[in-house]
């Protein structure tokens, strides 16, 4: 059951058609989500902003690109992964809500989300390079990070090859910034 929902989802997955991210996309959070929750997202969605000069938006409700954001139980069949996105005609990130509780230390939650979020951007796989955001399940425990780049030259490369036409207009290469929540912040 699990290998076929699995397979599934890897084939919507790869019959995706990706964002223009040339243009604004929204990430809409549906469902029951706490504050500090709403909050990682914003702050995963303003480090690719910053790092690659895309145009996440938590707050915007535009018709035309939007990224969903729910809490799944669906996913927790899912024994391999926290979370899923998958654009097709519905395009969401999906979350089991049990791997990743209200109010979890160590930055899993921000991790995660910055994680999924480079999927929406564009970057379809995931990397081998534990330093990398894109990479796996490692970057996702941020915690002692702090200070450091946020993006890894894996990640600039990846969102490079994935995204060749995109003119890049970044802020800064962000760094960890951990202190009551975790975000982005220019050196």
């Amino acid at each position: 059951m699990v290998r076929a929902l699995a397979g599934a989802l890897l084939l919507v997955v790869a019959c995706r058609d990706a964002y223009d991210i040339s243009q604004p996309i929204d990430i809409v959070a549906t469902g029951t989500w706490t504050d500090s929750q709403l909050l990682d997202l914003v702050h995963a969605a303003q480090c690719w902003n910053l790092g690659f000069g895309v145009d996440l938006s938590t707050t915007r409700t535009g018709d035309r690109q939007r990224e969903t954001v729910e809490f799944d139980e669906l996913m927790c069949l899912n024994t391999e992964a926290w979370a899923w996105t998958a654009s097709s005609l519905e395009s969401k990130t999906m979350i089991c809500p049990f791997d990743v509780p209200p109010n979890v230390g160590e930055g899993k939650l921000f991790g995660l989300l910055a994680h999924e979020l480079g999927h929406v951007v564009g970057i379809p796989q995931d990397s081998d390079d534990a330093s990398s955001i894109m990479g796996g399940v490692a970057p996702i425990h941020l915690s002692g990070h702090g200070g450091e780049l946020f993006f890894s030259s894996t990640d600039h490369a990846l969102f490079d090859s994935d995204n060749p036409d995109f003119a890049q207009h970044p802020t800064c290469d962000p760094t960890l910034v951990i202190g009551s929540s975790y975000e982005c912040s220019c050196p």
